[in-house]
């Protein structure tokens, strides 16, 4: 719980914007998880989301760890300019002390490290591993040697990029479910990876 100098529950004036509330919660506490600002200001997810992004990408935060669910990451605000809080609208942020102005969508934003090609040499191990019509996810974990965790992770994107497909009615063998592989949409999903091509635009 965030305090005051005299060790005094912090309370918020609801009268404050949301976005004066975040920032005074960063400002006396800065290193942060997304969960306890959520807490502390009672503010929603997507909003709150979408304050921390611009503030990431223009400089002000900085992600220290990243954890799922994404509401646990850890973050640190690393540009304190004083008591007012950044004004954001349409991806401009514009800062009341300073009077800077930036302009998001021309910023270049740092990559959190899970979307570099390490990661995408995980997923081309377990495509690799695809060369049958009907797998589970078990199977891939023995073929790939990969932990189931990472497994669940790249599964839900493959069936998002259309790659896998659940099986309806349900198919069961050895008692785990079975999916569907379009092989067909396997070599096209490799080349992109083996070129370098972060996941996320792999799968456009």
């Amino acid at each position: 719980m965030a305090t005051t100098k005299s060790n005094e529950p912090l309370i918020y004036n609801r009268a404050i914007s949301y976005n004066q509330k975040v920032w005074n919660y960063m400002r006396r506490n800065r290193t942060f998880k997304i969960t306890d600002v959520m807490i502390i200001t009672g503010m929603g997810y997507e909003s709150l989301k979408n304050i921390i992004w611009n503030l990431r990408a223009v400089g002000y935060i900085k992600e220290v760890e990243r954890i799922r669910p994404y509401q646990n990451s850890t973050f640190t605000l690393v540009k304190n300019t004083g008591v007012k809080a950044p004004r954001i609208n349409k991806r401009i942020v514009r800062d009341r002390n300073t009077k800077e102005i930036f302009h998001v969508q021309n910023m270049k934003v740092k990559k959190s490290k899970l979307l570099t090609l390490p990661i995408s040499r995980q997923l081309l191990t377990l495509i690799d591993s695809l060369t049958e019509t009907k797998i589970t996810k078990i199977e891939v974990c023995k073929k790939t040697g990969l932990p189931e965790s990472t497994i669940k992770n790249w599964w839900t994107k493959l069936i998002n990029a259309g790659v896998i497909e659940p099986i309806i009615p349900i198919v069961r063998r050895n008692r785990r479910k079975l999916f569907y592989v379009h092989i067909e949409k396997i070599p096209e999903l490799r080349e992109k990876l083996i070129k370098g091509k972060r996941y996320e635009k792999a799968f456009d």
